[in-house]
């Protein structure tokens, strides 16, 4: 009985040396971003520009242009990134609304172009299934050029923000590709000289697709 016994010990003590020297596997819980981030986006843009002046009424300009979206910057902590945005989009032929000169939803030609850019700062978190929540806010400003008149024309600068959720899927250990909306609005108020002031505001909603690379540590 006393031999059973020993032999029994003997094996249990060698169960809990053999547990111990054999590392617990990780469990794997997805790649992160982590360090270096670079994210660049190419959509389309529905935008509206509204221009109010004391003087001259209200001009309305609307329609469907390309956008570019460029983040760069650096992880902060796991998922949560830090990063300079430059934003940029134009509609080329806007239709044109105009209380001043009458016209009603005129559409322009080709060689009337309106763009639409910031520069600022922001913050994007991505959860773990790599759906992505951004907003930058920073300055912005238009500019109007007509080929007809040979005119460009480029406003004051003022406050702009942008919001922006998509999803991004890992195609390699660093590169992750996906899709977004985001809404982009700026207000500026622009001197025009001594006779007239005007404040432009823009709602603009865009879809971008996405290619971002991460840096790893």
């Amino acid at each position: 009985m006393k031999k059973i016994l020993a032999i029994i010990s003997l094996i249990i003590i060698i169960n809990d040396v053999s547990a111990q020297s054999i590392p617990t596997p990780k469990i794997f819980r997805g790649r992160k971003h982590r360090g270096f981030y670079l994210s660049m986006g190419l959509g389309a843009n529905q935008s509206s520009v509204k221009v109010d002046s004391k003087n001259f009424g209200y001009t309305k300009y609307s329609g469907l242009g390309g956008s570019f979206d460029l983040k760069i910057g650096g992880t902060i902590s796991e998922n949560l990134i830090l990063h300079a945005t430059l934003l940029s989009h134009g509609i080329t032929g806007p239709k044109i609304d105009s209380d001043d000169y009458q016209i009603n939803s005129y559409k322009t030609d080709n060689k009337i172009n309106l763009s639409e850019g910031m520069i600022g700062i922001g913050l994007t978190y991505y959860t773990v299934d790599n759906f992505l929540l951004s907003t930058s806010m920073g300055v912005g400003g238009f500019t109007l050029t007509n080929e007809h008149e040979d005119i460009d024309i480029t406003t004051d600068k003022g406050f702009s923000i942008q919001l922006k959720a998509g999803k991004e899927w890992w195609v390699s250990p660093k590169w992750g590709i996906g899709c977004a909306l985001y809404y982009h609005h700026t207000y500026c108020n622009n001197q025009t000289g001594n006779i007239a002031e005007e404040n432009l505001k823009s709602n603009n909603i865009g879809i971008v697709f996405n290619a971002t690379l991460n840096g790893r540590k």
